[in-house]
């Protein structure tokens, strides 16, 4: 008859690396801590009056079906406060968010690959400006919020560019590092940015991260099969 076999010490490191994806990019929890000073790169008077205008701008999109002219208006108005506030990682974070806003679907963004490049500028400007020197460094609620934002907004894309037959077609190829990825490249980089959006607080990222990673799909067909046989009666050797 055959007998349960048990998962070593490092299989099962392993097994959970691919099925917590997170688990991997750091080397201890996340910590968010309400009373971390979040005033990096600007004073807290200066942060208090650049989330104020933000707050402005974003008003202007806060609605079911915000017109073209305002989310142009409210792209224009980011333009200037990231002129005036270029470490403000939001602003670059919401101002990719706007510039989405232009197009309806994905086969119209493909279409406009300068704005293609620019919203992945934005959101891995937002990553860099806002990402902790250490993986134990605790974090701001705020920073945590643009990273989950821009993390999964960034696998997003990637994603979507994996799916697509034709790359060139729809322009992706013109993102300087994109250019040499095949479709299973590009779906591991959207694996590992929805594993980081998850890692920041986004539960759907966290469970998109499982579902694009190609490792965990092989390991769970594994893991079933495997299981099926040692504990379903009818697939037991006697």
């Amino acid at each position: 008859m055959a007998s349960l076999t048990r998962l070593s010490e490092h299989d099962g490191a392993v097994l959970g690396a691919i099925l917590e994806p997170e688990s991997g990019l750091g080397n201890g929890p996340l910590v968010v801590q309400a009373n971390i000073d979040d005033g990096v790169f600007y004073d807290v008077h200066r942060l208090r009056t650049i989330r104020q205008r933000e707050k402005e701008i974003l008003y202007t999109l806060n609605s079911t079906s915000p017109s073209r002219e305002d989310v142009e208006s409210s792209i224009q108005a980011f333009d200037m406060l990231l002129q005036r506030s270029p470490e403000y990682a939001s602003g670059y974070n919401n101002r990719a968010q706007a510039r989405r806003l232009l197009f309806p679907s994905l086969e119209a963004l493909a279409k406009h690959p300068d704005a293609i490049v620019a919203i992945l500028q934005d959101l891995t400007k937002a990553i860099s400006l806002e990402s902790p020197a250490g993986s134990a460094q605790s974090i701001s609620p705020e920073a945590a919020s643009v990273l989950s934002s821009a993390y999964t907004h960034r696998g997003y894309l990637f994603y979507s560019a994996s799916q697509m037959e034709t790359l060139s077609y729809h322009s992706f190829t013109s993102v300087p590092y994109l250019a040499d990825r095949d479709s299973g490249e590009l779906l591991e980089m959207s694996s590992r940015d929805f594993a980081l959006g998850g890692r920041y607080g986004n539960k759907a990222a966290k469970q998109l991260a499982v579902y694009t990673n190609p490792y965990a799909k092989l390991c769970g067909t594994i893991v079933k099969e495997a299981l099926h046989r040692e504990f379903e009666p009818s697939a037991r050797s006697v």
